[in-house]
């Protein structure tokens, strides 16, 4: 009897949902991007990666696609986003399933959702501001923010598409 190591099969790996940008190749084509960041008439949530394909189970369950991020929709005259503080609408990681002596597999990631900071006056962030994908066989596309503002002051990290 041979045992030969596990090894991981991109072809079984699920691929990542798209929004702002396009998601990851897993085993299939990633999802599309979609929408716009202007949400004068839609805001929308992230999309959920896809499962492993084929033969990506084991007893233990399947390789299942991340949900996607969800929405965030703020109007204040004032939003301070403090040192260390994290504003998210980010996607799940795709779940990992080993087969024994058969490889590996994992989902694809979800894609980001939606971040809508309406600010009438003064918005200041020193924090991370985030529509991050989730990681998988292929990785989500990022989400969307939009931010208004009459003065704004950006010391922090802001990752989506504007």
């Amino acid at each position: 009897i041979i045992n030969t190591p596990a090894s991981t099969s991109t072809s079984y790996n699920g691929a990542g949902g798209g929004y702002g940008t396009a998601g990851g190749n897993g085993g299939q084509l990633g999802g599309s991007s979609y929408g716009s960041s202007d949400f004068t008439t839609k805001i929308y949530l992230g999309s959920g990666g896809s499962g492993g394909a084929g033969s990506c189970v084991s007893p233990g369950g399947n390789a299942s696609g991340g949900a996607g991020g969800g929405a965030i929709w703020i109007t204040a005259q004032n939003i301070n986003i403090g040192t260390g503080s994290t504003m998210t609408a980010v996607g799940v990681n795709g779940s990992y399933v080993l087969w024994n002596y058969f490889g590996s597999c994992t989902g694809g990631g979800g894609s980001g959702g939606t971040i809508y900071l309406n600010v009438t006056k003064d918005l200041t962030n020193a924090g991370t501001i985030t529509t991050a994908g989730g990681t998988g066989g292929g990785a989500g596309g990022q989400g969307r923010i939009k931010l208004n503002y009459s003065t704004y002051s950006n010391s922090g990290t802001v990752t989506g598409v504007q």
